[in-house]
């Protein structure tokens, strides 16, 4: 076993509530310790620390832990007399150079919860590192306590990044120990020998396209030219949620619903990561994009939706981050003209996924980029007559012009309608796709192949 100890920042409340657990715990793991010694059982311990008082914050998680410390201890100091606090400070009270308060104090023992694979590492923390470097500690449904931590070290945020991963994989337990101002994680490091690698094959790719109410994604190989997987992952319902309560950002249900789109932001890159890695793509790639405050001139709420409710930098950073973590080349494309070519040149697609097929081009050309080839990294080849055969008659009249920009002009002009949005497609779903709702305010459009 290996343990890491880590420095964290917490508020002053909950710092307070942290030193309340402890101060109730310690009932606990003195109290077993003690049975322990009058050769009691663990059953037997347990249903008498049911009749303890001031122990009313723990559950029954927080109890069973504290037990198994007590036998801990008991085990190892089998030939000795345990002093909780320390013999030091034990004679420092006896000497009256502390105070009664410090001596308790200094008896207080670290919040302890014994780690589970199938809850994601421990029931009672949640590990993310990842996303925002901070570990939480929830003892019940209601409290939810932000331990922050420092920034790390590159061999520590290696190998924290590799022991989330695991627990998000239900791989590797994570026993825990809270102090007044450290953390302490315990677990098995041959665990982290397994590192989240798979063999990669060569020319298979994933790609999105990102806007603020649909992620499309789909992965594509190019050695046998098949697309392999196409989703849609739709915010829609949570910005729709947000949109409907009429009031300013300040509103408490304002602020939980942003909270939520954060902590979903997450998930949905863990889940695009998770798929990409699935595939054994070797690469992953999305839009190069630098997207400032601006007018989009289609009113207030569509300003807020792209300016200050996307956290489109959020969801990057950590896609870097986790294909960083398993080995994935993370791409950034050019993005112009990507949705145009895209669904004009796959017209029988959503328009996100034919965004999605051609930034997925535009990363294989980029990676297999070979300046005495003639191929382009930004535009395919603009062939009419392949276009006036995907469009058909729609198409016949119409001047395209030389290139994909004067032909982007050209059907602008023209206002033909060359979307094909998602909505058109949803009265076909048990023929196109299977819809899942993979978290609250998520919903997934999963094609069919």
């Amino acid at each position: 076993m290996k343990t890491i100890k880590l420095p964290y920042q917490a508020s002053i409340s909950d710092s307070s509530i942290v030193k309340k657990y402890k101060q109730q715990q310690s009932i606990i793991i003195r109290y077993a310790y003690n049975r322990f010694l009058e050769a009691k059982s663990e059953k037997e311990i347990r249903l008498l620390c049911k009749n303890l008082n001031n122990i009313d914050l723990l559950n029954s998680w927080l109890i069973q832990s504290a037990i198994k410390k007590a036998d801990e201890i008991y085990i190892r100091n089998k030939d000795s007399k345990v002093i909780f606090g320390g013999k030091y400070n034990f004679i420092n009270r006896i000497k009256n150079k502390i105070s009664k308060d410090e001596y308790k104090q200094n008896r207080l023992l670290a919040i302890t919860s014994i780690g589970e694979s199938i809850q994601k590492g421990n029931r009672l923390f949640n590990f993310n590192m990842i996303e925002d470097n901070s570990i939480v500690f929830k003892p019940n449904r209601n409290t939810k306590i932000k331990l922050q931590l420092p920034k790390l070290k590159k061999n520590y945020k290696t190998e924290l990044y590799q022991l989330q991963q695991l627990a998000e994989q239900e791989q590797v337990t994570i026993s825990v120990q809270l102090d007044d101002k450290y953390i302490y994680l315990s677990f098995d490091e041959k665990k982290l020998e397994f590192k989240n690698k798979s063999i990669k094959i060569k020319n298979r790719i994933a790609s999105i396209d990102m806007n603020p109410n649909y992620i499309g994604f789909v992965v594509k190989d190019y050695d046998s030219n098949k697309i392999l997987h196409k989703e849609i992952i739709s915010l829609k319902p949570l910005n729709d949620k947000f949109n409907s309560i009429k009031s300013d950002s300040s509103d408490d249900r304002k602020v939980k619903l942003n909270n939520i789109r954060r902590n979903l932001v997450f998930e949905i890159s863990k889940r695009l990561i998770n798929t990409a890695n699935h595939y054994q793509c070797e690469s992953f790639v999305l839009e190069k994009l630098e997207i400032g405050n601006q007018n989009y001139q289609q009113g207030t709420r569509f300003n807020k939706l792209i300016n200050n409710h996307w956290l489109r930098n959020v969801l990057i950073s950590n896609l870097e981050k986790r294909c960083n973590l398993n080995e994935i080349k993370f791409v950034e494309v050019y993005p112009q003209y990507s949705s145009f070519i895209g669904c004009m040149m796959y017209p029988s697609e959503v328009d996100s996924i034919a965004a999605a097929i051609e930034l997925n081009r535009r990363g294989y050309e980029l990676i297999n980029y070979d300046k005495n080839n003639s191929s382009s990294v930004m535009y395919p080849k603009f062939d009419t007559n392949q276009l006036r055969n995907l469009w058909k008659e729609r198409l016949n009249d119409l001047d395209f012009g030389e290139d994909w920009k004067q032909f982007y002009t050209k059907i602008k002009e023209s206002k033909l309608r060359y979307r094909l949005l998602l909505d058109d497609v949803k009265d076909k779903v048990n023929a196109v796709f299977k819809v899942f709702n993979i978290k609250n305010y998520i919903t997934l459009y999963k094609f069919i192949l």
